[in-house]
């Protein structure tokens, strides 16, 4: 992703309410997990679905590890968290689990975050 791009897509998100969408892939050793967010963008007046990160995960695919890469993501961009509304995520126990799920710690950090299952 151009750098111009994604300063955008941040800019804005900080501005306005988005949700988040991620999933991992877990192919061998290789595991990559990107963050889609989905935002109103007030200059188009269009809703907006755009690649904000794909980070690749040093430890394991743990609940806890893939909730700290996306809160590191939205963090090391100064990216407010109560701006965060949603979060989809397939159904695996890892995604939504309510304690060590990464439903459940990013519910945590952001207080009225909604879980949506896809």
């Amino acid at each position: 992703m151009e750098k111009i791009e994604k300063n955008s897509i941040i800019s804005t998100i900080k501005k306005v309410p988005f949700y988040i969408a991620s999933d991992g892939s877990n192919k061998d050793d290789f595991k990559l997990y990107s963050l889609v967010v989905t935002f109103h963008n007030e200059e188009t007046q269009n809703i907006e679905s755009s690649l904000l990160s794909t980070s690749a995960l040093g430890g394991d695919s743990t609940g806890v590890n893939i909730a700290i890469l996306i809160l590191n993501e939205l963090k090391s961009n100064n990216i407010p968290l109560e701006n965060c509304l949603v979060l989809s995520a397939d159904n695996a126990p890892v995604m939504i689990g309510k304690r060590v799920g990464v439903a459940g710690i990013l519910s945590n950090e952001i207080k009225y975050l909604v879980v949506h299952v896809t």
